[in-house]
């Protein structure tokens, strides 16, 4: 207590130095907090909005999964169905899908084949209201029959796609053959996002006879109330006799996305090392200031019986109080920023969202995601600051002399 009232006296004894470090957390910590929420929540939009098309959980023949880069059509579940029931059925699953995808070339009307390429995605239609598509459509309607199709935004400005026109799409079977298939478009769905606005959507029955699967699928994905859960869920899906030769994978431990996790806790902490090291750098600075102008009142103090571990403490705690102070502060001063990207966000062009690869679904407006642990964090950040920027001064104030530093005082 006594070292916590002398910290205080002396925290106001020179107001603007006292100012100066306070500033300096304020900054360190406002830093922290914004660029904190905003790659919190640019991670966690990226996770949500992609799990949201592959799934949480995916189950998929085991060669088609080591060969996936190729996409072997004739590796594939050749029940989709029972698959789908078996995982619908397990605890935890809150509905699964049969999907097939492939890349198909694209011709509209009377257009001349190969124009435009595309993906083309097969799914149960009902797959499109759990996208919630409705809500995503930039014109149009969602398909309601097998003869029907919806097409991303920029694949339906590639290829001069209008409603109404008919579309054929020219894929393969699962032997290589040439397959075509012809469907109207009905609906054109924008989200910014390259997986969804390169992508045409048309019924299981439409894309079964295309790459030639009877009641097949090349996975089943699956949903889950909370996609943290998808390892323990997936490892109650394992084992039954319908999947034989399948592997069933939850998104965690897909790549690339098992590796978003551990390069978003290496940036954060490469983040936050910077800041303590820059902002602890500058209250060294002003702390040794500080021993400087107080030399003679420190070997009194020292003469009178003072320690030299309570000399230590005397200016690790003002320094500390000094931060606390400045992290409250730089606190709320970041965020203000977080909030206000987290309810408008920012929009950048395609381009850049395009740059990230198509693996990623992500919209072109990226909105950050405050927490309050994100909060205290900066506030423990900035006291951390403090005590590593206010050591060594401190250390240095332990070594004066009493006789010395009272004799240097006159």
């Amino acid at each position: 207590m006594y070292l916590f009232k002398l910290a205080m006296r002396n925290a106001v004894r020179n107001v603007r130095r006292s100012l100066l470090t306070a500033a300096t957390v304020v900054i360190g910590v406002a830093v922290f907090v914004i660029s904190s929420s905003f790659m919190g929540g640019m991670i966690d939009q990226m996770l949500e909005e992609t799990t949201l098309y592959i799934g949480h959980i995916r189950v998929a023949d085991s060669d088609w999964i080591e060969r996936e880069s190729v996409r072997p059509l004739y590796e594939y579940l050749p029940d989709a169905e029972v698959v789908v029931a078996h995982v619908q059925g397990t605890p935890g699953v809150e509905g699964a899908f049969p999907i097939i995808s492939s890349g198909v070339a694209i011709a509209v009307g009377d257009g001349e084949l190969g124009d435009v390429f595309g993906m083309a995605t097969g799914a149960p239609l009902t797959w499109l209201d759990h996208l919630d598509m409705a809500n995503k459509l930039d014109s149009g309607r969602l398909p309601t029959s097998a003869d029907e199709l919806l097409m991303g935004a920029r694949l339906a400005d590639k290829s001069d796609a209008q409603l109404g026109d008919e579309v054929i799409l020219f894929g393969q079977t699962q032997d290589g053959a040439m397959s075509p298939v012809r469907g109207t478009l009905v609906g054109i769905v924008k989200t910014g996002s390259p997986i969804t606005d390169r992508t045409v959507y048309l019924s299981l029955e439409t894309m079964q006879e295309m790459v030639d699967i009877g009641p097949g699928s090349i996975e089943v994905i699956a949903y889950l109330a909370d996609r943290s859960d998808a390892e323990s869920v997936a490892e109650g899906i394992r084992g039954a006799d319908v999947l034989d030769g399948a592997t069933v994978q939850a998104w965690t431990s897909r790549s690339p996305y098992n590796q978003v996790i551990p390069i978003m806790t290496a940036m954060d902490f490469v983040i936050g090392g910077a800041l303590v090291f820059l902002t602890a750098l500058a209250i060294w600075n002003t702390m040794t200031m500080s021993v400087l102008e107080r030399t003679s009142e420190i070997g009194v103090m020292r003469a009178m019986g003072m320690s030299r571990m309570s000399s230590v403490g005397m200016f690790v705690a003002e320094a500390a109080v000094i931060a606390l102070i400045g992290g409250v502060v730089g606190v709320l001063v970041g965020l203000g920023p977080s909030l206000y990207m987290e309810a408008t966000g920012i929009t950048y062009g395609e381009d850049l969202i395009d740059s990230m690869g198509t693996d990623y679904a992500m919209s072109t407006t990226l909105y950050a995601d405050f927490t309050w642990a994100i909060a205290l964090k900066g506030l423990v950040l900035g006291i951390v600051m403090a005590v590593a920027g206010s050591f060594i001064p401190a250390l240095r104030a332990a070594q004066v002399q009493p006789v010395e530093a009272m004799r240097h005082g006159r």
